[in-house]
């Protein structure tokens, strides 16, 4: 028996939204100090909705099944509505993650959140 969903491994395997994104408005990155995981979000914004979703990811296989989950998640919603969403909801929609593997979780929050800041705070404007 797999320590990991079948949810996860589907992400980690078959990931959606895989690839950078050049005309993306909003960009944020996070990761840890040491080395993998690292991981980019990119996001195409209209009218404050997120419409387009991508990400890079350097690190292992829950880390990239994170990221595309989370991609999943927010596409389609508003910047605040993204910036609500917690590792709690991230482990929901994986159907489970071994809590050795919770950092690679909150990498992938934080580089949404980077991406989110400076929109939310004003301090970029949209292109």
């Amino acid at each position: 028996m797999s320590r990991f969903s079948e949810t996860l491994l589907e992400h980690a395997r078959h990931p959606r939204h895989f690839g950078r994104d050049d005309e993306a408005e909003l960009f944020g990155q996070a990761g840890l100090e040491n080395g993998p995981p690292r991981v980019e979000i990119y996001l195409r914004v209209a009218n404050d909705v997120i419409t387009r979703v991508t990400f890079y990811a350097a690190g292992c296989g829950v880390t990239i099944g994170a990221c595309s989950a989370l991609s999943e998640l927010i596409e389609g919603c508003t910047l605040r509505e993204a910036a609500s969403v917690d590792t709690l909801q991230l482990t929901n929609a994986l159907d489970g993650v071994p809590s050795d593997k919770g950092y690679c979780l909150n990498v992938c929050i934080a580089a949404l959140r980077n991406a989110l800041a400076r929109r939310l705070l004003g301090d970029l404007q949209p292109r």
